[in-house]
């Protein structure tokens, strides 16, 4: 076997990053996880254009009825502040997605998608929320998503515009 010590390390090579290569040929959302392989989305933005970068922002009612902007960073507590778009897209872990069949994209392979939310999980992330929206002296029952879109112009001046989407209301309870 020490002979073939570079073919066997060839061969591990091949099935760490070639397969996994394969695998996301066939479908970007087949890919595994961990990737092995660069990010796909990644571009580079025009700079002779003017550039759109989304802002998601969460909001509480304060105690007295109004609408209070709450702080992300001490909302999430110990968790990554990187990982606040993707709680955000997915409404804080509070809807639970009906299963779905999909084709992939080249070889038209069915495959299943379910929600991985238990109906145990949306009691314990309600409980949590109830939490982070109190200690930033907010009731308990209302978080508020807004989205706003941050316009840099060519001059490098910007300004903030709404986005025609409405606002998205989770009732905690």
């Amino acid at each position: 076997m020490k002979k073939y010590k570079n073919i066997n390390n060839f061969l591990i090579l091949v099935i760490i990053f070639i397969i996994p290569f394969l695998i996301k040929s066939i479908d970007y959302r087949l890919e595994l996880f961990p990737a092995v392989i660069l990010p796909a989305g990644s571009y580079m933005c025009n700079i002779e254009k003017e550039v759109s970068i989304n802002k998601n922002e969460i909001y509480g009612i304060d105690y007295n009825g109004k609408q209070k902007k709450l702080d992300k960073e001490t909302f999430i507590g110990k968790v990554r502040m990187e990982y606040f778009n993707y709680f955000y897209k997915n409404h804080f872990g509070l809807i639970e997605y009906e299963p779905k069949k999909q084709k992939t994209l080249h070889l038209n392979f069915t495959y299943n998608i379910k929600s991985k939310i238990s109906k145990n999980d949306i009691i314990e992330t309600k409980k949590w929320l109830q939490k982070k929206l109190k200690d930033q002296n907010c009731i308990d029952s209302v978080l508020i998503l807004k989205n706003h879109r941050i316009v840099i112009l060519k001059d490098g001046s910007y300004y903030e515009d709404k986005l025609i989407k409405n606002d998205t209301i989770l009732n905690i309870y």
